[in-house]
């Protein structure tokens, strides 16, 4: 810093350090470029900034620094920051006032940190303070804040806000003086050494009124105190991205001394997936700007962002979970909104209640329920819950939110198989999905009430005529069996001439039944057939029972009497050939009286043909007892003969003794 005290004590630090490197000579360039900040941070406490290591670098001889220092209020010095030495060797450190008590390895190239310090009125040039270990400054492309603090009378050097040292200087206060940011080539003996560019930011200043970052910045380019002057110096300074308090020193950089690199106030720079939020902007020092943030952003159907909070940096910045708040410009600050993803759960039913539906947080674990598993629109039909569409059953469930989701209810209708019973016990009542199959059992024996007489069941009321049974449900049905009086009848089959036949088995309504059943009380039954002779005989008789009762049964059986005679009535012994109702056929030979008696024959049914001396004639009976048959044979025949010749000679004497009496 030309013309500036503060700039003398680095000159002799660097001539008594480079004392100690291999091909030193005195009487070089001291080449300074960096940045003076405004008088109005004076009388400060401290300052730091954020220095880019770069790593390394090329530097045939003397040494690149790159630092911040502060000429105090009692004429006292100090700065920090990080050096690149020439060449790799030993170097003492730990100096005080009463000689140095270590030594630290130096690569050549490779930055390490220092910081150093002249107590209030020395001149001379022993180096005071401590250098930091071979890399100790870090690797390439990475930031390491360097600054110093007054306690009290003491000043303490810190890196990344580690102590690494103090000392007492006997002031507290840096007076009329501000901090000075510099990279420098010292103890040069050219301009043309290539010193990559190095980044400063974040410049803080400790004043009386709390840190501060300096408004307004100027480039400086001078030569420190003692230096030659005739090569002009080359590393320039510039402002990197147009940002307040972010700078860059080195090569192939503006050479403009004294120019304003900043001076429009801090930069709040305002980092949000979601744009409702401020804008990023530039705002004059120290302003209060007022963040603000909507609460929720919808992204898509079922999908909002959440504002969870702001993540700052910078003085004067907010972290936290506020969505409205103000902050002090007193810096660059960045201000990023932090978001939670929220997916909606949806939860549905078109019977009864559900409840969770809502915003869930992306993985958080959602829970659902139904309230009601059932509800009844009347008291024979219901819904019933079954189950939800998302595969599970319980009433209630969870979900892992990982996407909006559709959770609806499912539901069954159900009717009501409901019964009583005066006797037994009916199963297989309740209720039923609609469309599923009840199986319904009454569980009841007959009630003996006499030695012919019982109570059973008889119908179900819709109808159904066996105790159990299933059925399709599609509606609600109230079953009640109903009980009826059994008594026993005993039907005696006989022919319609009165005699009894030989018949075991019956009919009615269509069910085979012995000649033994318990018939209900007050029902007609219909004797529908008998089974005789190998074939059920229709009778369509109607019964109803009244009592225990033997009952006759008249069946269309006849005995049957056939006759035969001659044409002069005359009985004949002839042969007949009988077929009967069902297709049985039989011979029989009638005898000298003509005459064949058979008995039950079944609806008096007889058809075939009668055989007498080489002449048949048939026949055909039915619901008849007596049946006569006449054949003429050829001995009637001659006979008829003669009696026609008799008649009509008898004839023709007649009609001759007429002629002739007529002729007389």
């Amino acid at each position: 810093m030309k013309g500036h005290s503060t700039y003398i004590p680095l000159i002799i630090f660097l001539v008594a350090f480079l004392a100690f490197l291999p091909g030193y000579s005195n009487a070089q360039y001291w080449f300074q470029s960096g940045v003076t900040l405004q008088s109005s941070l004076n009388y400060n406490n401290g300052a730091q900034v954020s220095i880019e290591t770069v790593s390394p670098q090329s530097v045939p001889f003397g040494s690149f620094g790159f630092w911040i220092g502060e000429n105090l209020n009692n004429g006292a010095f100090l700065q920090i920051g990080y050096l690149v030495p020439n060449a790799s060797g030993y170097y003492q450190t730990n100096c005080t006032v009463g000689g140095c008590t270590g030594k630290v390895y130096l690569k050549k190239g490779y930055a390490s940190w220092f910081w150093e310090y002249f107590p209030s009125g020395y001149s001379g040039t022993t180096f005071f303070g401590r250098i930091g270990g071979n890399y100790s400054a870090g690797g390439d492309g990475t930031f390491n804040e360097y600054g110093f603090r007054a306690n009290g009378d003491v000043w303490d050097f810190y890196i990344n806000n580690v102590s690494v040292g103090s000392v007492n200087l006997e002031t507290s206060n840096s007076g009329q003086n501000s901090p000075s940011v510099v990279g420098e080539y010292a103890d040069a003996n050219t301009n043309s050494v290539y010193m990559k560019p190095v980044e400063f930011k974040n410049i803080v200043v400790y004043t009386q009124s709390g840190p501060r970052i300096p408004g307004k910045g100027y480039s400086y380019l001078g030569y420190g105190k003692g230096s030659l002057t005739n090569l002009p110096n080359n590393y320039g300074v510039s402002e990197v991205n147009n940002q307040t308090d972010f700078f860059e020193v080195g090569s192939g950089l503006p050479t403009n001394n004294n120019a304003l690199l900043w001076s429009t106030g801090y930069r709040l720079n305002i980092i949000s997936e979601y744009s409702s939020t401020n804008e990023s902007g530039e705002y004059s020092p120290y302003s209060n700007i007022l963040l603000h943030a909507v609460k929720y952003v919808n992204v898509s159907r079922g999908v909002r962002a959440v504002f969870s909070g702001w993540s700052g940096s910078g003085i004067g910045s907010y972290t936290g979970p506020v969505e409205n708040i103000t902050i002090s410009m007193d810096s660059n600050i960045t201000e990023v909104a932090n978001w939670q993803m929220q997916y909606f759960l949806n939860v549905s039913t078109n019977v009864s209640g559900a409840v969770g539906s809502g915003w869930y947080k992306s993985g958080d674990v959602a829970h659902f329920y139904i309230v009601n598993s059932t509800e009844y629109f009347s008291p024979v039909e219901r819904y019933a819950f079954s189950g939800w569409s998302d595969g599970s059953e319980g009433y209630s469930s969870s979900v892992v939110m990982d996407s909006p989701k559709n959770i609806s209810a499912i539901w069954k209708l159900q009717y009501l198989v409901n019964g009583s019973t005066e006797y037994g016990k009916i199963s297989g009542l309740g209720w039923y999905d609609n469309g599923s199959v009840a199986s319904i059992d009454l569980n009841f024996s007959p009630i003996v009430t006499g030695n012919s007489s019982k109570t059973s069941f008889y119908i179900w009321s819709n109808g159904v005529t066996k105790r159990n049974f299933s059925f399709v449900v599609n509606r609600s049905v109230d079953l009640i069996p109903e009980f009826k009086e059994m008594y026993l009848v005993r039907f005696v089959p006989e022919s319609y001439n009165g005699g009894p036949i030989n018949a075991s088995v019956i009919y009615i309504d269509g069910e085979k039944s012995g000649l033994e059943s318990f018939l209900y009380s007050g029902v007609a039954y219909n004797i529908s057939s008998v089974y005789f002779d190998g074939q059920n005989i229709t009778l369509d008789y109607t019964y109803d029972a009244t009592g225990p009762s033997t009952t006759v049964l008249k069946v269309p059986v006849y005995n049957v009497m056939l006759h035969t005679y001659g044409i002069f009535g005359n009985p004949i012994n002839a042969t007949v050939n009988v077929e009967f109702y069902n297709g049985t056929k039989k011979i029989y030979n009638l005898g000298k009286n003509g005459t064949l008696s058979i008995e039950n024959v079944t609806y008096g049914y007889l058809h075939g043909y009668v055989s007498y001396s080489g002449v048949s004639e048939s026949f055909s009976t039915r619901q008849t007892e007596n049946y006569s048959v006449v054949i003429v044979s050829y001995s009637d025949l001659v006979v008829i003969a003669i009696l026609v010749i008799v008649i009509m000679a008898t004839i023709v004497e007649l009609a001759m003794h007429r002629i002739r009496k007529m002729r007389k």
